[in-house]
């Protein structure tokens, strides 16, 4: 049975994955010249990386609190790996968003 540690961390996961898979639909917008869509996926994708990351600082919160320190695993790893992704692909996503809107404008 995992733990509710163990749950945070597969939410990280979730989380950022999803952020991960909308940033790349709204590129996919981009290319259809659809930016209006870009922009709503962009947000959805943000909004998801905002849920992983407010688990990431609970979990850092508790490790700080000395309430329940952190084993330090693969699956810990793996689940700031996909924030960390998440969070850079966003970031690059938005920025095409604005320059090719800009180059069709």
């Amino acid at each position: 049975m995992e733990t509710n540690t163990e749950q945070q961390i597969m939410g990280m996961i979730l989380h950022s994955g999803e952020a991960n898979k909308k940033a790349f639909a709204a590129l996919a917008e981009v290319r259809k010249r659809d930016f209006e869509q870009a922009r709503v996926l962009i947000k959805e994708a943000s909004a998801e990386s905002v849920k992983a990351h407010k688990i990431q600082t609970k979990l850092i919160q508790k490790d700080a609190a000395s309430e329940e320190k952190l084993e330090m695993s693969l699956l810990v790893v793996h689940a700031q790996d996909h924030l960390m992704k998440s969070l850079l692909t966003i970031d690059l996503i938005e920025e095409l968003i604005e320059v090719f809107s800009d180059l069709h404008t």
